[in-house]
């Protein structure tokens, strides 16, 4: 999970963790400008190459040479501005760099030139075939944003498109000791959008940063185990390939679209999006990042599609992709949640956790679907995750117990009443081989968030491998009926099955799926297998529940002293019907705690 710092910049809000600092014309300082004699707010001078109107820069891009030009500005509307650039060797030092792009950004955003609404635009920005690379040394006493990143101020109608995954590749050269020394906080290095308007685009290109750590210290900047140090001399510095964190005000910005773009490297954070509404994203990948694959926060309107994730280098707390609220780094509520997202494809490999969903503030987590996901190898490549709970998919609202004592002068109590998870549904998938539980609660408030969550479709296999014995479950979900008698969960048509998959003899799985702490639950036409002679020893346990209905399912229980159905302390009011479970010798089909009074166990066949 992620922590974004808020600070002042231009009166704005910004990542503090993103710049150096500001410009006092509040415009990047951007290299080459002063030299060359272009304006940065779009005037003309020795070598400002025409107006081309008539021309199709999109039908062009494909076929240019970029180090045959500085640039080439074209006027697709026939209103005499620059609707769209073509990059090309700016400094004609026949090197294809961060800086060409740099110095013909505030020609295209110029802030004197106004759409037909009487506002600022862009328009967009070709990047050629070619591999873009970054400079190979930072000056630590230049206020330069631009010095180790690609960066936009404040851009509104503005898109970046390059010429294809792996054919317009953007490639950091300096180190990893250059860019801690010289740049201080965290999410920036890469493709840097400060304070986005509306009307976003980025699309068709890689991102090529530092490699990912396999630090344990986050503020570790030499990425050699070390404490904070000389390399550290600033708050954490850590790159982030794609932000897409749009900052000021208190309400979404409108209308991101971002698509066919691959992030091969990059030292901490692959994506960052957040404070959007209506977002459209595909085909988007995150590989051999230090964290986090895709942090999407406080997003409204969303359909994302194909996202793919695979790192082996992520720290111990952080996931593929987290899906959550924000707060800020003050610990103070941001007033907006995540609600309404569609996310239809998603593959992840060799992280710590798979799929992270997190109520952190705001108003937390809401109306999110989850489709088709595919999830493997989690927590399963580095032997110290064995001590902590690696998650397929986990559930959070760890920070809405918080309970700040006088932060920012203020005194907030908890925020359960406003942050929580409500309307989260996984639907068809795998998840296989985790070293922990494969669905999972965790850090829950005493209040917890768990309303509404649907699981239908699954298959969970291979789970608690290297934990064994009591450690993990194949679904554990805490309901939160403190908060409310209305938790609503629903779990059918998935399969469980438990297994040793390490052969120490001891079931991976102490229980195949625990459901604690929920109202109105419905369980049904599930598969429960047991692969091995020590399978798990309870395959459905419901604890503190009630108005539960368990029904359609089968269950195939292998270990001699097995449970297939315990309703446990707490368990009222439920009924259990029509399953099918299969024994061994000395096996319980259904334990009920309660005496048989206020649950009714029904039509269940029991062989043999």
């Amino acid at each position: 999970m992620m922590r974004l710092r808020i600070g002042s910049c231009l009166g704005l809000l910004a990542l503090a963790m993103s710049v150096s600092g500001c410009s006092s014309s509040g415009q990047s300082s951007t290299p080459g400008d002063t030299q060359s004699g272009i304006n940065p707010h779009g005037g003309s001078a020795s070598g400002t190459p025409p107006l081309e109107t008539g021309v199709d820069p999109a039908s062009i891009v494909g076929s240019v040479n970029p180090l045959a030009f500085r640039y080439r500005t074209f006027d697709t509307v026939g209103d005499g501005k620059i609707h769209a650039i073509i990059v090309g060797d700016y400094n004609q030092n026949g090197v294809l760099e961060w800086d060409d792009i740099n110095a013909v950004i505030p020609l295209l955003c110029d802030p004197n030139k106004l759409d037909s609404d009487g506002k600022p635009f862009c328009g967009t920005l070709y990047i050629p075939r070619g591999n873009w690379l970054s400079r190979t040394t930072l000056d630590p006493d230049v206020n330069d944003l631009t010095d180790d990143q690609i960066y936009v101020y404040r851009p509104r109608k503005f898109a970046l498109k390059g010429s294809g995954i792996d054919a317009t590749t953007f490639t950091v050269r300096y180190s990893r000791a250059d860019y801690c020394l010289n740049h201080h906080g965290i999410a920036g290095g890469g493709v840097f959008l400060f304070d986005p308007q509306d009307n976003i685009e980025l699309s068709d290109f890689t991102y090529v940063g530092l490699p990912g750590r396999t630090w344990g210290s986050k503020t570790d900047c030499s990425g050699h185990g070390e404490p904070p140090n000389q390399w550290d001399p600033g708050p954490r510095n850590s790159q982030t390939g794609i932000n897409l964190y749009a900052t000021s005000g208190s309400d979404y910005k409108h209308n991101l679209t971002v698509r066919n773009i691959k992030v091969a490297q990059v030292d901490y954070l692959g994506f960052i999006i957040s404070n959007w509404q209506n977002v459209r994203a595909d085909n988007l990948i995150a590989q051999n990042y230090g964290a986090t694959g895709f942090n999407i926060s406080s997003i409204k309107d969303a359909v994302i599609t194909n996202l793919f994730a695979s790192s082996s280098q992520s720290t111990l707390t952080e996931a593929g992709l987290n899906i959550e609220s924000e707060r800020d780094g003050q610990g103070l509520p941001q007033p907006l949640k995540l609600e309404n997202l569609l996310l239809d494809g998603y593959t992840c490999r060799d992280n710590y956790r798979g799929l992270s969903i997190n109520a952190l503030g705001g108003g937390g987590v809401a109306n999110v679907t989850i489709r088709n996901v595919d999830i493997q190898g989690i927590g399963m490549r580095r032997p110290e995750w064995a001590a902590f709970p690696a998650m397929g998919i986990a559930f959070s609202d760890a920070d809405c117990k918080w309970d700040a004592q006088n932060v920012g002068g203020q005194h907030l109590g908890p925020l359960t009443d406003k942050c929580y998870i409500n309307g989260v549904i996984i639907d068809g998938g795998t998840v296989r081989n985790v070293a922990g539980s494969g669905i999972s609660s965790y850090n829950l408030a005493a209040n917890g968030p768990g309303r509404n969550i649907t699981l239908r479709g699954l298959t969970l296999e291979a789970v608690g491998i290297k934990l064994g014995g009591n450690d993990s479950q194949g679904v554990s979900l805490f309901g939160g009926v403190p908060h409310g008698t209305d938790s609503k969960i629903l779990v059918e048509n998935t399969t469980i099955t438990g297994v040793d998959a390490d052969g120490n003899g001891i079931p991976d799985l102490s229980q195949l799926m625990r459901i604690d702490s929920a109202d109105y639950a419905v369980i049904r036409n599930n598969t429960f297998k047991g692969k091995t002679q020590n399978g798990p020893s309870t395959f459905l346990d419901l604890t503190n529940i009630s108005n539960a209905t368990v029904s359609g399912n089968s269950f195939t229980v292998e270990q001699p002293n097995g449970t297939g159905i315990l309703l446990g302390n707490g368990a009222t009011q439920n009924v259990v019907q029509g399953n099918s479970i299969a024994l061994p010798v000395g096996g319980s089909a259904i334990i009920d705690f309660t005496g048989g009074v206020s649950n009714q166990v029904l039509n269940n066949t029991v062989t043999p």
